[in-house]
């Protein structure tokens, strides 16, 4: 039987949002893993998701010695760190999905994505390597150092491995059959909308054209304000605004990267402008703040910014009801703009060089410049074309034969 801890989110009155790791029992906050995410997460003025993320890391490897009745503080006092079956079997239960079923001694338990896991090892050694140097009273001997950093080491070795992670993934963009579904079906005109309420679907056209003609990421969107969009010059800023005040939202969406600028088509410009002045003007609640898409349905948060459970079921409500579009999702059309790029790129009629377009690229999407994020979709839209250079290699070598 597991300990059962729940992570919380809360708003300070400074308009900071908190997590604290609980436990349910007692509803008492965990003293090491809080003190952790305070000084080594929130401290480098990482979101509140990061936060979250982490804990949630943390809560799955207290769960794991809970369940083999380790006692962490003795073990850290004495300087006696986890063992290689122990380790062994941490790596195993990092991989379960302790959430579809409380007893996990099936061996047929749900498993996470990779992705999850290595997310989970990750934390899960970062947490040891400080809690090793913090539990202890006075510095670590040689012998004691030596033996907590090849704990860490050997947590990390553990983290599955994804090699070639650029030509390994299936191409995650929007079909051309399914782009022309989705264009068809979201225009607020059309009879095989989804969406009844005409302001309903003008909100949800415009959240789509924002996310299809500008690859912006979910919390990107949902974090717009209208003074961000400078609608003469058809233009709107991604800006990383953590902790705002006037956001009720505890899960507060962040632009995930770097802020920037991009230009909008004066069409798309257009629509926003009317969606402003139109369907979202019509609730009172909404002319306090400026926050660009609103909940339309009736009730306490009329009026205030779309959550992301909201933005979440908006899509849903696609996916169900648009048999073409079951695999449509925010970060989907985030792929799709990036071939829609890499083929702009190629029908430019002065070629740019393999640099200048991950710079550009970069800068759009609001990846750090050389972070490496970009040229994961130009080595894969090279990829793309060395497959069709040799197809039609083959098709002129077999013509010849």
């Amino acid at each position: 039987m597991r300990c059962d801890y729940t992570v919380k989110s809360f708003v300070l009155d400074s308009g900071e949002r908190y997590c604290l790791l609980i436990e349910s029992r007692t509803g008492l906050p965990l003293h090491y893993p809080n003190l952790y995410v305070t000084t080594q997460v929130r401290n480098r003025s990482l979101s509140h998701s990061s936060m979250a993320a982490a804990l949630a890391g943390i809560k799955v490897f207290l769960d794991f010695v809970h369940s083999r009745d380790i006692d962490l503080r003795e073990r850290f006092v004495k300087k006696r760190f986890l063992t290689m079956p122990e380790l062994d079997a941490l790596s195993d239960y990092s991989l379960r999905d302790y959430r579809a079923d409380d007893s996990l001694a099936s061996n047929s338990c749900p498993t996470v994505a990779r992705s999850t896991q290595y997310h989970r090892l990750s934390t899960i050694a970062n947490y040891i390597a400080w809690l090793g140097a913090t539990i202890p009273s006075g510095r670590l001997d040689r012998v004691a150092r030596s033996a907590l950093d090849q704990t860490v080491a050997r947590i990390k070795a553990r983290r599955p491995r994804n090699r070639n992670r650029a030509s390994s993934r299936p191409d995650r963009s929007l079909s051309a059959d399914q782009i022309e579904a989705a264009l068809g079906s979201l225009d607020p005109t059309s009879e095989t909308n989804p969406f009844v309420i005409p302001g309903v679907r003008e909100r949800n056209w415009v959240i789509f054209l924002l996310l299809y003609h500008l690859g912006l990421r979910s919390g990107e969107l949902l974090g717009l304000r209208i003074r961000d969009v400078d609608f003469q010059k058809c233009q709107v800023v991604v800006a990383r605004r953590p902790d705002e005040r006037d956001d009720p939202r505890v899960d507060q969406p962040l632009a995930k990267t770097l802020d920037r600028r991009l230009p909008m088509s004066a069409g798309l410009s257009k629509l926003v402008h009317n969606y402003v002045v139109g369907s979202r003007r019509a609730f009172s609640a909404a002319r306090k703040h400026d926050f660009l898409f609103v909940t339309h349905a009736k009730g306490a948060c009329r009026g205030q910014p779309i959550s992301r459970q909201g933005f979440n079921a908006l899509f849903r409500r696609i996916r169900s009801e648009i048999p073409l579009l079951e695999n449509l999702t925010p970060h989907r059309l985030r792929h799709t703009w990036n071939k829609r790029f890499s083929d702009e790129i190629d029908a430019m009629s002065e070629p740019i060089s393999t640099q200048e377009e991950e710079k550009i690229r970069s800068y759009l999407m609001g990846w750090r410049e050389g972070s490496g994020t970009s040229s994961v979709y130009n080595r894969r839209h090279i990829e793309d074309k060395a497959q069709l250079a040799a197809l039609a290699l083959q098709r002129r070598m077999w013509s010849d034969a």
